[in-house]
């Protein structure tokens, strides 16, 4: 995608082609800097079990080759998890040995302390 904006501007503004070309090729290669750095750091985690609050995060979990999360948890935005599910989510994380809750925001109604103390919650995009 990059490389197609880098020429299209340069077909539009040819005085300046090489600038979007060099630029395009910088870009490229930060990217795949920032990717290989997450690799990494998610390496260590690929076989660990995880809860997600988004079913949007799948993409990040297969271009990465994690492991399906054990619960997706659809929480709309200004609404709260009853008992009932809160029960059932602590038998599913006990039994897969779950230490991590993916969420989108602070604000999801998941407090991760009523697991177990060593349970946390990560925002991917506060």
């Amino acid at each position: 995608m990059i490389l197609f904006i880098s020429a299209t501007l340069s077909e539009i503004d040819k005085e300046n082609s090489s600038r979007y070309n060099n630029n395009a090729l910088k870009a490229i290669k930060e990217i795949n800097q920032e990717v290989k750095k997450i690799a990494e750091e998610l390496d260590d985690f690929k076989d660990q079990k995880y809860i997600v609050t988004h079913d949007a995060y799948q993409y990040f979990e297969k271009y990465f080759g994690l492991n399906s999360p054990s619960v997706i948890l659809a929480i709309e935005e200004d609404s709260y998890i009853g008992m009932k599910s809160l029960m059932k989510l602590k038998k599913i994380m006990k039994q897969e040995n779950v230490k991590c809750i993916l969420s989108h925001s602070w604000e999801d109604s998941i407090n991760p302390k009523i697991f177990s103390n060593d349970t946390k919650m990560v925002v991917l995009d506060p």
